[in-house]
């Protein structure tokens, strides 16, 4: 009387069978890398590319270290005191009449940043009046220190000036740190404030992202 192999056993047989053929095509091309690119462009099984990973971590380190820029336009500002301004495609002015007014901006930078230049974007249309820029640390004693300056060019329309490279270590844990703008009275719309940009040094740590809700719990 003949032998039947069970159906389920006959299936198993062909899957180890299988499994085995795909272990040795895989040993056979592990020393033969030009032949693997080729079945990977086929859609077939390859050993994962080691070095193209080790190169993306280590262009994400770069990329870490690389400088980093955080912009905010003059309408973002906020006036230290109740003063007629407008603000318009961006950009902030006085009203006629009103005064000299501090506007500022407060700087939200991670822990252990290095902040080190920041440029001011403006309009200047007068000859004696200038927009005068610092980024200041406030350290809730009621003093400020200024860790660096820069001012519009006058009569020069819109333009923007950097301030000398410089060095500040971000410490959220004892100083606010803010962008702090002093727009003379006189200037009125020839004389507009249109924007910041920081440069800084992120930290070697996980990446960063700002509380966004002022209710939010740190």
């Amino acid at each position: 009387m003949p032998t039947f192999i069970p159906v389920f056993r006959f299936a198993r047989l062909v899957l180890l069978l299988a499994f085995a053929l795909g272990i040795g095509v895989g040993l056979a091309l592990a020393g033969r890398p030009g032949e693997a690119s080729t079945l990977v462009s086929h859609g077939e099984t390859a050993a994962l590319p080691q070095l193209a990973e080790a190169a993306g971590q280590a262009a994400g380190q770069n990329a870490l270290l690389a400088a980093t820029y955080l912009r905010a336009a003059g309408s973002a500002f906020i006036p230290s005191k109740n003063v007629d301004y407008f603000s318009d495609q961006g950009c902030t002015y006085m009203q006629s009449g009103a005064p000299l007014t501090d506007f500022f901006y407060d700087l939200q930078l991670p822990h252990g940043a290095v902040l080190d230049s920041f440029t001011l974007y403006y309009l200047d249309s007068s000859v004696a009046l200038t927009i005068n820029a610092y980024i200041a640390i406030f350290d809730a004693t009621g003093s400020a220190t200024l860790v660096s300056s820069v001012a519009s060019a006058g009569f020069s329309g819109y333009g923007s000036a950097t301030s000398a490279d410089f060095s500040h270590i971000v410490d959220n844990l004892g100083q606010a740190l803010s962008v702090w703008v002093r727009i003379p009275a006189g200037g009125v719309s020839g004389l507009q404030l249109c924007g910041v940009r920081v440069r800084y040094q992120p930290p070697q740590t996980a990446a960063f992202m700002p509380t966004i809700l002022n209710q939010a719990t740190p």
